[in-house]
């Protein structure tokens, strides 16, 4: 489920509203592994590069990070209505 406050906000794409849904739905799943850019694109039915725009923007927006050695993790969103 994705939370109302990112399924609302405005500033952010449909794109991106849908990778952080895709990115939520393989964290459930496991919460260390991210699944590669090669299934993320296939599953959003896009390029790898586009893909990885789409990651910066969630980044720009704090919805999740990146470490050095290209791990992405969701941050926690607080005070939530709904959501994860």
């Amino acid at each position: 489920m994705i939370p109302s406050t990112v399924l609302h906000d405005p500033e952010l794409s449909s794109k991106e509203k849908v990778l952080y849904a895709l990115l939520l739905s393989y964290a459930w799943h496991n919460n260390e592994r991210f699944p590669g850019y090669d299934a993320l694109a296939r599953d959003m039915g896009l390029d790898v590069q586009s893909v990885k725009w789409i990651l910066l923007g969630l980044i720009h927006h704090e919805l999740i990070t990146k470490d050095d050695q290209d791990l992405y993790r969701i941050k926690r969103l607080t005070g939530l209505a709904s959501g994860v």
